[in-house]
């Protein structure tokens, strides 16, 4: 069995109680004029009842977490496909949402460039993830774990953003214990 197909099973567990709240991230979203809004990375596609002013679209690389997204109504918004390689035209969208997927990707740049290509000028792309810095101790003890779940640690998000794509709009600490960054981008 897949680490994904079994993920799919519990992800709205998991999302619920063991990530950070995803409340901030809702907030900033639900701050822009209804749009067009990409979910990379949208597993089953959870928070999009909170998004719902705004015609969200995803994609996955998980089968199974697609599948489950279907179950929820999602129809054929949501999408199985390499964030790498977006079946999107250029310009399309809005907002772009990067929620705990960046540190699971291989190829983070060509995600990123994708989700730069994909967004219209002076759009915003959310990143929420995990971030190393200061945590080298707390990384250490995950890394077995981390690694079973495919999870890069160390993870420094602002290593991946390049400046002369991006402006960072604001950069703000989630979690109990500050582990997880909410990073607002806006495309230059």
């Amino acid at each position: 069995m897949s680490i994904y197909k079994f993920l799919a099973l519990v992800y709205p567990i998991i999302d619920r109680y063991a990530m950070p709240s995803k409340a901030e991230l809702t907030t900033q979203i639900q701050r822009n004029s209804p749009g067009k809004l990409l979910d990379i990375g949208c597993g089953i596609a959870a928070n999009w009842f909170e998004w719902s002013k705004h015609n969200c679209w995803g994609v996955d690389s998980s089968k199974e977490m697609i599948d489950q997204g279907l179950n929820k109504h999602t129809g054929e918004r949501c999408i199985l496909a390499d964030a790498r390689n977006l079946p999107f035209e250029s310009n399309k969208f809005d907002i772009i949402v990067i929620a705990h997927m960046l540190s699971t990707s291989d190829g983070i740049q060509s995600v990123l460039s994708e989700a730069h290509r994909v967004l219209k000028k002076e759009g915003y792309c959310y990143i929420q993830n995990h971030d190393s810095q200061g945590w080298h101790v707390f990384d250490t003890i995950i890394r077995p774990f981390a690694a079973i779940l495919g999870v890069k640690v160390p993870f420094y998000i602002n290593e991946y953003i390049d400046a002369s794509l991006w402006t960072v709009e604001k950069e703000l600490t989630l979690g109990r214990f500050s582990y997880f960054k909410l990073i607002t981008l806006r495309k230059r």
